[in-house]
């Protein structure tokens, strides 16, 4: 980039950028001033290029330059010039774009947020957020993103991969006003910023403490409200859900989708906020995913989304999911929790034999290969079932379901857990959040 485009491009950032400092401010018309100094700038400097290239005698003869005019172009260009290198690590770092957000960093007197990098929205439709400086204790990470800084207020999320990259369109008009779904900003491809929603559900489940029945309420309401609007998260589980003390809210929802308006009956198209095949194989079951994705046409072995506007699956796929985890972080029962953590449904046995044929197709040894193939014959036999709940741990279900359920839903509710996807083909009309009892 020459010194002007350069200086263009600073016009620009000048003219539309509403975080500059007000202090430094130029008073008055800012763009056009800008606009006329940047133009002052550049005619010295095409006379100071003349110059040197000129023959002597013609300075001599035209020697009508202002030398104060080229002392403080020069002064200008060196202090500019610093200025400039930032604002291209910004745009190279993905930090600084047309759509996105301005970072600027703390250099002020209070020693405990020195040196901490804020980022403005630069269209002012997102609020302030800042990386926080504290390190977590432990590992905090799913399939695509990990936790690398956070505080009591916010999270800081990096793609685990090298050569991933963030979405950073942050189109949160579906999701507007549900309190209890957490929002993340990408303010660059390489760095989320997200409210601190509390803890994740799934640390409860695993140290055995339970979190209380009605933080689950206004969630359970929140979620019926997405469905009304045919919105759906598609990835609900206990690491997708954290705990705050309060409430439970829904985090990582990057990859919901919501419906269009139907063009043409049964036939419709969905906004994809993120991928387009998102699930969790013990949360999922073989009904519901035949129902909601399909076989690629022209490409083997991947999976689409089917376009249809009969969304039931969608909805009976969140509420399931989210039942589940109710159950399993609510419960005392270390048997029920069993049921849970332990399911043998026939999307997770597929997952299993998947990983089993692997081994057996590398396999040399015979002792080996004679194993997998019992663990293969044995998970065959034992996953099964098209649902979290089946005749042998029904009644584990049924002390939590009568505490918690409402009487008159109870045969639904066990329909939903048993095989939600038959369940869905009902057509129910009934929310989840209307069947649950809360106190």
């Amino acid at each position: 980039m020459n010194v002007r485009e350069r200086i263009q491009f600073y016009n620009n950032f000048t003219k539309s950028s509403p975080a500059i400092d007000q202090k430094n401010r130029i008073q008055g018309n800012l763009y056009k001033k800008s606009l006329l100094l940047s133009e002052k700038i550049t005619k010295i400097r095409e006379r100071n290029n003349f110059e040197s290239n000129a023959p002597k005698n013609h300075l001599n003869k035209e020697n009508d330059i202002n030398s104060k005019e080229v002392v403080a172009a020069n002064k200008i260009k060196r202090c500019f010039r610093g200025h400039l290198e930032k604002l291209e690590k910004m745009k190279s770092e993905g930090l600084y774009t047309n759509k996105g957000f301005i970072k600027t960093t703390y250099n002020g007197d209070n020693k405990s947020i020195h040196g901490r990098e804020y980022y403005h929205s630069r269209n002012k439709d997102h609020p302030i957020v800042y990386k926080p400086s504290e390190i977590p204790s432990g590992v905090e990470k799913g399939s695509f993103k990990i936790v690398t800084r956070k505080d009591d207020r916010f999270v800081a999320l990096e793609p685990i991969r090298k050569y991933d990259r963030f979405e950073t369109d942050n189109n949160f008009k579906d999701i507007k006003d549900i309190r209890s779904i957490n929002t993340g900003l990408a303010v660059s491809t390489k760095l989320i910023i997200d409210r601190n929603a509390g803890v994740c559900v799934s640390k409860y489940i695993k140290s055995g403490n339970t979190i209380p029945y009605g933080a689950f309420e206004n969630a359970a309401n929140d979620l019926k409200t997405l469905h009304q609007r045919n919105g759906y998260l598609r990835d609900i589980k206990p690491g997708n859900t954290a705990y705050d003390g309060k409430q439970i809210n829904f985090i990582d929802i990057d990859d919901r989708i919501s419906l269009k308006r139907k063009m043409l009956s049964l036939v419709s198209m969905f906004n994809i906020y993120g991928k387009e095949v998102i699930y969790t194989p013990k949360y999922m079951t073989e009904g519901l995913l035949h129902n909601i994705y399909k076989c690629s046409p022209t490409r083997s072995g991947r999976l689409i989304l089917r376009k249809t506007s009969i969304t039931y699956s969608l909805r009976v796929a969140d509420e399931y999911a989210f039942l589940m985890t109710m159950i399993a972080s609510t419960t005392k029962g270390n048997n029920l929790k069993s049921s849970i953590n332990k399911a043998k449904t026939d999307t997770l046995g597929i997952k299993i034999l998947d990983n089993i044929t692997d081994k057996i197709y590398n396999c040399n040894d015979v002792k080996e290969l004679k194993h997998l193939n019992e663990w293969y014959n044995k998970t065959k036999s034992e996953y099964i079932y098209p649902g979290v709940m089946n005749k042998d741990n029904g009644k584990y279900f049924t002390p939590w379901l009568e505490a918690n359920i409402k009487s008159e839903h109870h045969k639904s509710v066990r329909s939903l857990l048993t095989d939600p996807a038959r369940y869905a083909d009902t057509s129910p009309k009934t929310h989840l959040a209307d069947m649950l009892l809360f106190k």
